[in-house]
């Protein structure tokens, strides 16, 4: 995929990651002091998903994914995936 439709695909990620916001379905985190909410940063083919750690915004990244594959015909890597948190315990 050249670099230019690429970065029309993720533009499309970024949209619905946007929507998602708006609709209240992801739990952003705040930094630095004025507390600036972000949710996604992207790097190359890099993207970075930062929310609160709770179900609802794993469901919500889950949901997010699945409607950027459905939009766009692409599928997530996910075994290229990984999940981590700061501070918390999965089990």
């Amino acid at each position: 995929m050249t670099s230019f439709i690429f970065l029309i695909v993720v533009e499309g990620l970024a949209g619905i990651v946007r929507h998602a916001e708006e609709k209240g379905l992801v739990d952003n985190i705040e930094i630095g002091e004025r507390n600036n909410k972000v949710s996604m940063l992207q790097y190359t083919d890099e993207t970075l998903f930062l929310n609160k750690a709770n179900m609802q915004s794993v469901l919500a990244v889950k949901t997010t994914l699945m409607c950027f594959e459905l939009a766009y015909g692409l599928k997530v890597n996910y075994s290229k995936s990984k999940v981590g948190g700061e501070g918390i315990s999965f089990g």
